[in-house]
């Protein structure tokens, strides 16, 4: 049975973006492949789920043939809380729950199995980090589950867990700038050719 997953979270509106950010052309992908991708190929994670909303028949269409259970979030426009919840919810019995913004593309694979392995081996959250700075994925121990289900733009997301066991979070650092890199204008698109190139 599936038990450590990961969640794609891909649902918002591209407001900052001139069209849809994730389905933008990044060396002839679709930007929402990237992240999804290095979950398929990460080696504990044993189920990836993608969360989308807005253009969502273009995100389903972007991702055939991605082995990738899809869920619909019908109100993508109140905030990325509530795709956390939306997944929280539907899951049975999980050891670890893995989240990632689709808009943070550049992101290995390795990025997905460090966070899990920390999660595996006792902590309670587990951040990915490039030279001190905390970026994505961020991975949960499976008893914090019904307290994802909860949470709140008004508590300011996933930070409303993470505050509450700050002493219990493990910072690991993957050696990956793009762990920090998320897309939110066109000119976020020159810093990912960056690391690309580097």
């Amino acid at each position: 049975m599936s038990r450590i997953y990961a969640a794609i979270l891909a649902a918002g509106a591209s407001t900052r973006f001139p069209g849809s950010k994730l389905l933008y052309k990044l060396k002839g992908k679709p930007l929402v492949t990237y992240s999804v991708e290095s979950a398929l190929n990460s080696e504990l994670v044993d189920r990836v789920i993608v969360v989308a909303g807005y253009d969502f028949n273009r995100v389903l269409q972007a991702l055939q043939g991605y082995d990738v259970d899809i869920i619909l979030n019908g109100e993508y426009w109140k905030g990325m809380s509530s795709s956390v919840r939306l997944v929280a919810s539907r899951l049975r019995d999980p050891r670890v729950i893995v989240f990632h913004p689709a808009d943070v593309p550049l992101v290995s694979p390795k990025a997905f199995d460090m966070v899990v392995e920390e999660i595996l081996n006792g902590a309670l959250i587990s951040v990915a980090s490039f030279r001190d700075r905390k970026g994505h994925p961020i991975a949960f121990h499976g008893s914090l589950q019904p307290e994802l289900m909860y949470v709140s733009e008004e508590g300011r997301g996933l930070k409303q867990v993470v505050n509450r066991y700050r002493e219990s979070v493990v910072v690991v650092d993957v050696d990956e700038p793009g762990v920090l890199v998320d897309v939110d204008s066109a000119s976020d698109i020159d810093r990912l050719h960056a690391i690309i190139k580097s």
